[in-house]
């Protein structure tokens, strides 16, 4: 979907690391990275497009769907029955009141209401969205340049071109759509929000924050600029090594909690900044409620692995790990973190299973080398080990010295 609520949460850039101790009876010592699985950037529109991640989860207890509703009317506005689409939105929106997309699609209604936009212009809006949905880009912004052409100051048919463009990943060009936007009616907190995004997708951290906080100023309620601006302010501070910014960031995730306490996208990167922080009751019990409004969100089950490891629970977080590879099986790292803990277990052959897998699916890596020898020092199989090592040292670059290092110490005692 396609909407003019570019919903989903801005990408957090980990640049940290957690590193499991695992004492002197560990056989595989390794780095265990925190899963960073949210979604790519999002902006708000009328007409939603390819989801990079699940919807927020502003369910009523599995009365709605609001993407399954979202369609539904999309559809009918596309198809031209218009009072039957804006019924299915209005009917949606009072059941999902946080659902940005649907107030979106309620607004566009209310506009052809008030007669500030004729039938044709919605209706080449919510065509706009099914072409984007189908990869048919050209035909998208054929309807898109068409609506512009018959309501010129509408900014929401600017804003819908910007949406399309910063889901092809196009963001340059977007930001100078969505600059009309904002230059059409200064006063539109959705057209700020989705500068924000693209300015976010050209890592204009600046500049985003200063959107989103534009937008908030504007629309107090608006949730999704504070989780937005959250992740924005977390990736500056990753960056920058700037305490201010994470409290920043936490802050907005809590707020936007607050607000949409049944939403998924701010509750999975405030977790990882409580993982970051060490607050592992925190992180389970965040990535704990992901899980039960998103049962299919592999990042928050292998996060939730790495707080029941440092919580000392190692079976619940094998339990964890499993399922973030039944979920996302190219995913390298919840493979690593279940391997380490079988070797700590004295599962070798499970470890040197799992190692195997991480190293077939990310061939770069260098931890399943490393750990796969380990193990097999641990089963009494050195000459294994040693050539574990040596095909370690021979991927090894010039930034990974620490793997290298290690790898040449145990060559060294091996041999």
């Amino acid at each position: 979907m396609i909407s003019q609520h570019y919903r989903h949460l801005i990408a957090v850039t980990l640049g940290a690391i957690v590193c499991f101790a695992c004492g002197e009876d560990a056989p595989a010592r390794s780095t265990a990275t925190l899963s960073e699985t949210a979604p790519a950037p999002a902006p708000t529109s009328s007409t939603q497009a390819p989801q990079t991640s699940r919807p927020a989860a502003d369910v009523q207890d599995g009365v709605l769907d609001p993407d399954a509703e979202y369609d539904k009317g999309e559809a009918l506005a596309a198809a031209g029955r218009f009072a039957e689409a804006r019924q299915v939105f209005e009917e949606a929106a009072r059941l999902a009141p946080t659902n940005g997309s649907l107030a979106a699609a309620v607004a566009i209604f209310d506009d052809l209401a008030a007669k500030r936009i004729s039938e044709e212009v919605v209706q080449r809006l919510f065509q706009a969205g099914q072409h984007a949905n189908t990869g048919r880009w050209a035909e998208a912004h054929a309807d898109i340049d068409e609506a512009i052409r018959l309501a010129p100051d509408y900014p929401r048919a600017h804003g819908l071109r910007g949406t399309l463009l910063l889901h092809q990943r196009k963001p340059a060009e977007a930001l100078k759509a969505l600059d009309q936007v904002v230059t059409l009616d200064p006063e539109f907190a959705e057209g700020h929000y989705n500068r924000g995004a693209t300015h976010a997708a050209l890592n204009q951290r600046d500049a985003a924050i200063a959107d989103f906080t534009r937008a908030i100023e504007i629309q107090p309620d608006f949730w999704d600029a504070y989780a937005n601006r959250g992740s924005v302010y977390q990736n500056r501070g990753i960056a920058r090594e700037n305490r201010q910014d994470m409290l920043a960031a936490m802050a907005d995730y809590t707020k936007a909690h607050d607000l949409a306490p049944r939403a998924v996208e701010p509750l999975y990167p405030r977790g990882v900044l409580y993982a970051l922080a060490k607050q592992w009751d925190d992180a389970e019990a965040d990535f704990t409620a992901v899980i039960e409004r998103d049962g299919a969100h592999a990042g928050a089950y292998h996060n939730r692995g790495l707080a029941y490891q440092n919580q000392g629970s190692d079976d619940r977080a094998v339990a964890d790990y499993t399922k973030a590879i039944e979920l996302e099986p190219a995913d390298p790292a919840p493979l690593i973190n279940r391997g380490m803990l079988y070797a700590k277990q004295k599962s070798f052959e499970r470890a040197i299973a799992d190692a195997d897998q991480a190293a077939s699916v990310a061939p770069a890596l260098l931890n399943s080398h490393y750990n796969k020898g380990q193990a097999l020092e641990q089963m009494s199989r050195p000459k294994e080990a040693a050539a574990e090592y040596r095909i370690l040292l021979q991927k090894a670059g010039p930034g990974d010295s620490a793997f290298a290092t290690l790898a040449r110490q145990r060559l060294a005692e091996i041999e």
